[in-house]
């Protein structure tokens, strides 16, 4: 609970700092958007989880409720 109250507070910071050390909005962004990036593929990796499959299975879930939904229609 804590850290989603102080989270924002060192975001804005060190976003503010990397933009004054940049000075280009553009590369600060991809800077934050490349360590999510990298967190994201080290969570996939930790966990084993195969996003292919996970969207396969999602998709094939959908196709059953509209296929429900039709039938009913």
């Amino acid at each position: 609970m804590i850290g989603t109250f102080f989270l924002p507070l060192g975001y804005d910071i060190l976003f503010k700092t990397i933009l004054d050390y940049t000075n280009s909005y553009l590369i600060t962004d991809l800077v934050f958007y490349s360590i999510s990036f990298m967190f994201l593929i080290t969570y996939l990796i930790i966990t084993k989880k195969n996003i292919a499959t996970d969207v396969d299975k999602r998709i094939s879930q959908a196709n059953i409720e509209i296929l429900k939904i039709k039938s009913k229609l």
